[in-house]
């Protein structure tokens, strides 16, 4: 495992720093399945784990999730 020493968002260099930031994130937990409350999850989508969504994200109808998403704000 290699470690990272990022502090915000400003700290990543490229596409692949992000990466595998979120890919270290995601593996720290495979069974995780974490959505910030304020998202609305449709009745008809489909988890599978490890998922990771933040504030501010919309999700569709009919929508599959995963595994291994990360789904950034905005998104």
């Amino acid at each position: 495992m290699v470690a990272y020493r990022v502090h915000t968002r400003d700290d990543l260099t490229d596409a692949t720093d992000l990466l595998l930031l979120n890919e270290q994130f995601l593996q720290t937990d495979p069974a995780r399945i974490t959505i910030h409350p304020s998202v609305v999850v449709p009745a008809s989508i489909q988890i599978f784990p490890p998922v990771l969504v933040e504030e501010g994200v919309s999700i569709g109808e009919d929508v599959t999730l995963g595994p291994s998403v990360f789904v950034e704000r905005g998104a």
